[in-house]
């Protein structure tokens, strides 16, 4: 673990636990389940973009997904050309690739578990994520169980990096940043937590390296989303 991170988390964090925090709000995909192959699947629609629409690489490539499948639909309609046929099937290829990935992929050994000391302890439980909602049930089937509050892809308003996106979660729960802690695997759950001055604990082992994690100055970071069961129902020891 980074040294200056672990100096850090035993001075914010020595000995009290987590048990003060009504609400767990957690990324999904490389958080609570294996990482889906990101990389792949932006190529995959990265290539079918340019060949549908004639859009130059260096324009999008360096874009999240869905933001370039938003950029590159503006671009066929203020050029003059029809835009609706593109934005569907750029979408349902994202989502037939995602549920393809997500038939072969589930929780963590031992998360379901940690869902379930958080309910035993009496907290809310939130999922923030750029999944759709039908690869997350395919991943988590009994998600129902565990979550008070789901924002999904699909019914987001605005979607990570905006904070926007946490903030709806936190309606949904009606509970307040104060009261709230997100845990997530990349740097942009980070940047959404801190921009709604939210604690917040960076998961090694996802889409982000400890290096970049670090960097971007999690209130914790730790090994494994399971490891926050140490610091739940009095258990806690002292720093992570």
């Amino acid at each position: 673990m980074h040294a200056n991170s672990r100096k850090m988390m035993q001075m914010k964090y020595p000995d009290n636990g987590l048990d003060h925090y009504h609400a767990f709000i957690f990324d999904f995909d490389g958080t609570l389940v294996p990482c889906l192959d990101l990389r792949a699947m932006k190529q995959r629609v990265l290539d079918f973009t340019i060949e549908r629409t004639g859009i130059a690489r260096h324009e999008i490539q360096n874009m999240m997904m869905v933001e370039f499948i938003d950029h590159t639909h503006r671009w066929l309609i203020e050029t003059g050309q029809q835009g609706t046929d593109y934005f569907e099937q750029a979408h349902n290829l994202v989502r037939e690739i995602e549920i393809e990935a997500a038939t072969a992929t589930s929780l963590f050994p031992g998360t379901a578990e940690l869902l379930s000391t958080l309910k035993a302890c009496d907290k809310q439980i939130g999922i923030v994520t750029r999944n759709c909602e039908q690869a997350l049930r395919l991943m988590c089937p009994n998600i129902d169980d565990f979550c008070d509050a789901l924002v999904a892809r699909d019914h987001a308003q605005y979607l990570k990096p905006d904070p926007r996106h946490l903030q709806q979660c936190l309606s949904a729960l009606d509970t307040s940043f104060t009261d709230s802690l997100m845990i997530g695997d990349g740097v942009v759950d980070i940047q959404i937590a801190q921009a709604m001055k939210m604690d917040c604990v960076g998961v090694l082992g996802g889409h982000n390296s400890e290096a970049e994690l670090a960097a971007a100055s999690p209130t914790w970071l730790i090994k494994h989303v399971n490891d926050l069961k140490i610091y739940l129902g009095g258990h806690a020891t002292a720093g992570f």
